[in-house]
């Protein structure tokens, strides 16, 4: 429930990037070090706290809809149904 900003590593654009098409993105990336970058990007949410909340709260759901235990049990259950 926290706004969150990363530097743009190995699997973190996966975690952080829109979570599906035409949706906003759940964190803010900033290119990996580049400590000026993160600096602005953390200035920007203190400066704007509605929107930086509200990414904050959108990353949350899509956590729990996409990342629970129910919703991973469902997902390998698919796959395990797709093997055999």
């Amino acid at each position: 429930g926290v706004p969150v900003v990363a530097s743009d590593v190995a699997g973190i654009a996966d975690l952080m990037g829109p979570p599906a098409p035409g949706e906003a993105p759940l964190g803010r990336l900033v290119p990996a070090r580049d400590p000026d970058a993160f600096a602005a990007a953390l200035a920007q949410d203190a400066a704007a706290p509605e929107q930086a909340q509200a990414r904050a709260a959108r990353a949350r759901n899509h956590v729990l809809r996409a990342h629970s235990p129910q919703a991973m049990r469902a997902g390998y259950a698919a796959l395990l149904d797709d093997l055999t």
